[in-house]
């Protein structure tokens, strides 16, 4: 174990701090989820749940809604298949909402880091307005890692700096507005390779030891959002470019615009019927240099993409006090031209069954296009893509969806959850090899190319949460499922086993500890063998972290950030290994 005097020192501490669980005391203030269309996920009754990725080591006193980089950790793939047809004036389909400061004496925010290899991070932000009807949001991000690390394939560093910067701006009434414009800059070194029979192939400049290939994503993001009690609209415009760097030399980028358009109108037929339709229109616009667009191993493009979807509802809700009910259903359609043409139909139907005061059953099912942008893509799956590829939508055929949620005595929260999904043309990823680059200059590089396959997967699983007067809280999610594909293609770096666990406790009223774990079981990757691609099992994923933080004042605290203290070295993209151990300390200040 690389830092085994780190986890001796933190094994020892959570086992004290379990010990004194009795008397702790822990505070939780959870986040307001966000409506996002494309990112749906499954949370207890009340969305009382925060997973342990969204622990913050800040004072309860500033819970911050901008958006906040974290080190990227594509553990699997958490965006939903298809379109849920819905639409809001916040304007934050794609952001969190406008954060409202929880003290009006204090619009500012600040929080600084360092690492013990002097990674930084700091997220400040100012609130020009900040009223029930008003808000006026400016805010800077950034994150600076650099870590070295060590495997049997490969020595060298990781390094990742990412940075945003926006303003936001909201008012609400009977006529809501709100506007932003975000970017988002990050770069990286692709430091892992590909195949090992590849590094002969390298420039003379280049070494086992030497990763030359960098890049460099610029995302810009703007939208305007308007809401009444009939319709509720939205305007939204990215921009995003790649450019892979070959040393210091710049190359060929590939840039990506996706403008849209959604709405989503309703109309009461009578005190329990309501009459919708939800829709959007937008397309993928790319602009290159000489290189070749891809779209796979073999597969190449110069067209654009061009999305439709939309879905007429019919809402009905009735109930007594003890139970009530409501039921959506509607039917679907979604039409794509341009690089890949479709034209299909899918169900719709969103219901909620509340019994016996805290429980409720509920059910879902929907369709529609995934649009596997760039960003997204790069962001949240791949960020090692082929520097001149592009990924082709997927096709969600249904998704089903079924879970019960409740509470028992305010203490202990459960919830049951299953969910299947149908899919045409999901997106996995493999290694590239020279013979499927026709271009010269991306030979070099250890990227990867989508590798796209029909078939299902299903996933089930349950959720528990137990706290005890806001002094100890423990929470827990587990789930297990598979995917079933053709042509033998695998569901690369997907988990069969997912477990994730936290605890938090607060022994006195201004400290603040918590434990987080997840562990990946049963993933697989692809390698080059003589025969062409193979698959090969990678090894669990056991990443351990730890927040600890104490407030000084209401407004000033101090933090301990400790990541993955089990010294892992698994992969959560093939080739690539997590960060190694790491340490950030630093402050959070609210003026």
């Amino acid at each position: 174990m690389k830092y085994p005097l780190y986890a001796t020192v933190l094994m020892a501490f959570a086992f004290s701090s379990a010990c004194f669980s009795a008397a702790a005391q822990s505070s939780h203030t959870p986040d307001k989820k966000r409506v996002d269309t494309l990112r749906r996920e499954l949370t207890i009754v009340n969305d009382q749940t925060v997973e342990m990725e969204r622990a913050d080591p800040l004072p309860t006193v500033y819970r911050k809604q901008e958006p906040q980089l974290k080190p990227f950790k594509p553990e699997y793939n958490r965006r939903t298949f298809g379109f849920t047809p819905a639409a809001t004036a916040s304007g934050t389909n794609n952001l969190p909402p406008l954060s409202k400061s929880h003290d009006t004496n204090c619009p500012g925010y600040l929080n600084i880091g360092v690492g013990h290899t002097f990674n930084q991070r700091l997220d400040v932000g100012y609130h020009l307005l900040n009223t029930e009807e008003q808000q006026l949001n400016l805010f800077v991000s950034y994150l600076g890692m650099k870590s070295a690390f060590e495997t049997e394939a490969y020595a060298g560093d990781r390094k990742e700096r990412q940075m945003v910067v926006g303003i936001h701006y909201g008012q609400e009434g009977t006529l809501s507005l709100s506007t932003g414009l975000d970017y988002t800059n990050r770069y990286f070194n692709h430091y892992g390779r590909g195949q090992l029979l590849l590094i002969n192939l390298l420039p003379p400049n280049t070494s086992d030891n030497n990763p030359i290939m960098d890049n460099s994503t610029h995302d810009v993001h703007a939208y305007f959002g308007a809401k009444t009690n009939f319709i509720d609209a939205k305007l939204d415009y990215r921009f995003f470019r790649s450019i892979p760097y070959m040393g210091d030399d710049p190359m060929h980028p590939l840039t990506e615009h996706t403008p849209e358009f959604s709405v989503a109108m309703k109309q009461s037929l009578s005190e329990d019927l309501v009459l919708g339709v939800a829709g959007r229109v937008g397309g993928m616009f790319y602009s290159r240099d000489n290189e070749p667009t891809q779209t796979g191993p073999t597969t190449f493009t110069d067209k654009h993409i061009y999305y439709a979807e939309g879905a007429p509802t019919l809402t009905l809700a009735g109930g007594e006090k003890n139970f009530n009910w409501r039921i959506q259903a509607g039917a679907g359609v979604s039409a794509q031209f341009g690089a890949q043409s479709r034209l299909f139909f899918w169900p719709k139907l969103d219901a909620a069954f509340n019994f016996a005061s805290s429980w409720r059953l509920y059910a879902e099912v929907f369709g529609g296009i995934r649009q596997n942008g760039l960003a997204d893509v790069m962001r949240e799956e791949m960020p090692y893509l082929m520097p001149n590829s592009i990924v082709l939508p997927t096709r969600n055929a249904i998704t089903s969806r079924l879970g019960i949620a409740g509470s028992i005595a305010n203490a202990v929260r459960l919830e049951l959850y299953g969910n299947y999904s149908l899919l045409k043309g999901a997106a996995f990823y493999m290694p590239t090899l020279p013979a499927y680059n026709p271009s010269e200059v991306y030979q070099y590089n250890v990227s990867y190319l989508p590798l796209y396959a029909d078939g299902s997967n299903w996933r089930a699983g349950a959720k528990a949460e137990y706290s005890y007067r806001d002094m100890l809280r423990f929470f827990l999610d587990a789930s297990y499922g598979d995917w079933t594909l053709e042509k033998g293609i695998i569901p690369a770096m997907q988990p069969k086993l997912i477990l994730k666990g936290e605890v938090a406790i607060r022994p006195i009223s201004p400290l603040d500890i918590r434990l987080g774990y997840t562990q990946l079981n049963g993933r697989s990757r692809y390698e080059i063998g003589s025969n062409g691609l193979v698959a090969a099992p990678i090894k669990n994923a056991h990443l351990l972290m730890a927040h600890v933080s104490y407030n000084l004042k209401p407004n000033f605290g101090l933090y301990l950030k400790l990541d993955n203290v089990l010294t892992e070295t698994s992969e959560v993209i093939g080739f690539y290994p997590v960060q190694p151990f790491h340490c950030f300390v630093g402050f959070n200040w609210t003026f």
